[in-house]
């Protein structure tokens, strides 16, 4: 890579792919648990079989590699997502032994975002039961 090449990235907001996902174990019916979901009326869900493990993942929320200098703004535009909804997820989440994950990766180019949390976002990181999975690229 040429220097210019070089320092053209070092100026590049970073991209953050945030989501929730949420792990449930294969003994319940996912049709029942994607149902359930789906009277939330969360606008995108994605269902796939991490092969690790023997469970299903159901993502929503998900911002998909926008271009933000602080993680938090990306938390936030994710949250308003299902602003309203926290109450009826944590009842789903609950009623079918699910495991939440806030999953955030970011693509860096030589400039990290703001690793902040700001009290709202890690409240509702916490009303959800939530861990957080945080991947730098």
């Amino acid at each position: 890579m040429g220097e210019n090449q070089f320092s053209n990235t070092m100026n590049q907001i970073p991209e953050i792919y945030c989501s929730i996902a949420i792990f449930f174990e294969k003994k319940h019916d996912i049709n029942f648990i994607v149902d359930s979901m789906k009277q939330l009326e969360i606008s995108e869900m994605k269902i796939h079989e991490p092969k690790f493990d023997h469970s299903i993942c159901v993502e929503i929320a998900t911002i998909k590699n926008e271009p933000f200098w602080n993680l938090d703004d990306a938390l936030t535009k994710m949250f308003l997502k299902i602003d309203g909804k926290m109450a009826e997820l944590k009842k789903i989440v609950k009623k079918y032994d699910g495991d939440v994950c806030i999953d955030i990766a970011f693509y860096q180019y030589g400039t990290y975002p703001v690793l902040v949390f700001s009290a709202e976002t890690m409240k509702k990181i916490h009303y959800l039961d939530a861990v957080i999975s945080i991947d730098p690229y």
